[in-house]
């Protein structure tokens, strides 16, 4: 794999990460 490639998925999955705890932080108090 490329680098890019590889930077681009953990950066895509720590954006996720941020939304994803975001929205179950805010949903649930």
């Amino acid at each position: 794999m490329e680098w890019i490639v590889v930077m681009a998925l953990a950066a895509l999955a720590g954006a996720l990460g941020l939304v994803v705890r975001e929205a179950l932080w805010h949903g649930h108090g």
